[in-house]
């Protein structure tokens, strides 16, 4: 999957998400969006992890320490995270 398609998947989800209106058949498409962005970041940290094994000497922390929950951000509870709703967690830089 290119990125650009799990752009649309993820913003199809959005859109949904933000539908109190949305029928049955866009929460099943929603549904099947979601698996497809999860499939595609599990894949993406497959890689990743293997290649952070290729480079250090102790790969297994740093990917423990990556898989903690923290997206790398500090929260001072001023905006919300995954934990409180969908679609609004903040990415790393």
């Amino acid at each position: 999957m290119e990125v650009e398609e799990v752009l649309g998947c993820v913003r199809r989800v959005a859109g949904v998400c933000a539908d109190a209106d949305a029928v049955l058949t866009e929460l099943e498409a929603s549904l099947a969006n979601v698996r497809s962005v999860r499939a595609f970041c599990d894949a993406a940290e497959a890689e990743i992890a293997r290649r952070i094994a290729e480079v250090s000497s102790f790969p297994e922390a740093m990917i423990a320490e990556s898989s903690r929950g923290s997206l790398g951000v500090e929260d001072d509870g001023s905006e919300p995270d995954a934990r409180r709703g969908p679609g609004v967690g903040r990415c790393a830089r």
